[in-house]
Parts: structure tokens; C-alpha cells; sequence
């Protein structure tokens, strides 16, 4: 499905999200700490957001992987003419099953992925574990608003205007509506944070809302 969504999937983001996804990947990268000479892994990287603003903080002396289980989201990232690509280092790989030796990284992220992932626990088990003591694995995935005015506004626009939009422009309607339905039932907020919790991987946890829960930001600082 992400093969298929990969030529247009930067559009149907900003349109989607009218920009915002880029501010929120900024604002993950910022929260995260990094700084120059730091080693990050990407996961579920798409076209490598995420990556390529890392990649512009860590520097030259630093080290950025980008990851996907798409090879054709790999190919549009590499693709991609935006500061930072040209250092990131671009590999497949299952979020699961990361190819990577334990305390590897620095920094370990991903941005609206794990809830395409069948266990999100052992994908955050996986980001930890490759994570140095004292790192940071980074989440930036979708919550639901609250509220007389915001909620069935939401599900209004999420489960109409984002299927139209996106499924017109990638030419694939199954596959907005897929990803309405599995953001409409993953866990967010406090149950998210209840999930990392019972990985046992972190000793400090951060929650942070945006746009009045449309998304969150998690932190979790690795034993």
C-alpha cells in the first residue's frame, strides 16, 4: 500500500494537514535534544521528513539513518532536493526486526508509523534497544480531539475530507480509508503512554498534544 502512495504522498500530507506535519517533525527533532554529532535512526521514514531535519542538526559530524519497510518510500526520499538529504544514509529495513547492534544510536524516531505496525510494544522495544542508556526514542503519531466542537469536527474532516482528498490524488480511496480507520482506533495519549510504560524500556516519559490532540509527541528516555 505504501509502494503504491509513495509518488504522492508529500502532497497529500501538506494538503492534508495544511503543513502543519512539517512543524510537528520539527518540533520532534527540537524536543529530542539532538545536537551536533549525534547518531539518529529514522524508522518508518517515508521520504525522510524527519530524517533530513535531523540530518540538519547532527551536522556533518553526526549520522542520520533513514529507514522503511517501502522501497518505494526509500527511492522518493533519496530522491528528494531538500537540505540535509545529502546526509542521510538511506536503508530498508523491518521496524520489528531493526538490523542494528544495541546501543547504536543516539536518537531513535518515527513519525506517524508505528500504527501501521502489528505490534507497536515490540517496535518500541526494538527503538529502545538500539538506543544508547540515556537516549531517546522519539514518536510523533495521530490522537483524537476532544470536546462539543472538535471532536465530530474531526471525524468529520478525517473520515470525509482526508479520504476524498487523499484517495483523488493518490488515485487509491482503500488506502485513505485504511489509514483513517487505523488512526481512529490506535491508542493516543495517556494509553500510548501506558504502552511504553509496559515495555519496561524507559525511565522518563513525555507527552506532548498538538493542535488539541490531533497529534501527540511521545519522549521516552531509554534505561
Amino acid at each position: 500500500m505504501f509502494d503504491q502512495l509513495a509518488p504522492s504522498y508529500d502532497l497529500s500530507n501538506n494538503l492534508i494537514s495544511f503543513g502543519m506535519h512539517n512543524a510537528w517533525k520539527r518540533l520532534l527533532v527540537r524536543l529530542s535534544g539532538a545536537s551536533a554529532g549525534m547518531s539518529v535512526l529514522d524508522c518508518a521514514s517515508g521520504t525522510a521528513d524527519i530524517a533530513c531535519a535531523f540530518a540538519r542538526v547532527v551536522g556533518a559530524s553526526g549520522s542520520v539513518i533513514a529507514t522503511d519497510f517501502s522501497r518505494d518510500m526509500l527511492e522518493r526520499g533519496m530522491a528528494r532536493r531538500v537540505r540535509g538529504r545529502e546526509l542521510v544514509h538511506f536503508e530498508h529495513a523491518d521496524l520489528t526486526r531493526l538490523p542494528y547492534s544495541a546501543d547504536s544510536f543516539n536518537i531513535s524516531s518515527i513519525g506517524f508509523g508505528i500504527r501501521n505496525v502489528p505490534d507497536p510494544a515490540q517496535a518500541l522495544q526494538e527503538m529502545a534497544r538500539v538506543v544508547k542508556p540515556g537516549g531517546c526514542v522519539m514518536v510523533l503519531e495521530t490522537g483524537q480531539p476532544q470536546g462539543a466542537f472538535m471532536k465530530p469536527a474531526y471525524y468529520i474532516y478525517s473520515r470525509f475530507i482526508v479520504q476524498l482528498v487523499g484517495g483523488l490524488i493518490s488515485g487509491s480511496f482503500p488506502a485513505y480509508r485504511y489509514l483513517h480507520s487505523s488512526a481512529a482506533s490506535f491508542p493516543w495519549g495517556n494509553d500510548f503512554v501506558r504502552i511504553m510504560r509496559d515495555t519496561d524500556c524507559f525511565g522518563h516519559i513525555e507527552q506532548h498534544k498538538l493542535c488539541f490532540g490531533t497529534a501527540y509527541i511521545y519522549k521516552g528516555i531509554v534505561k
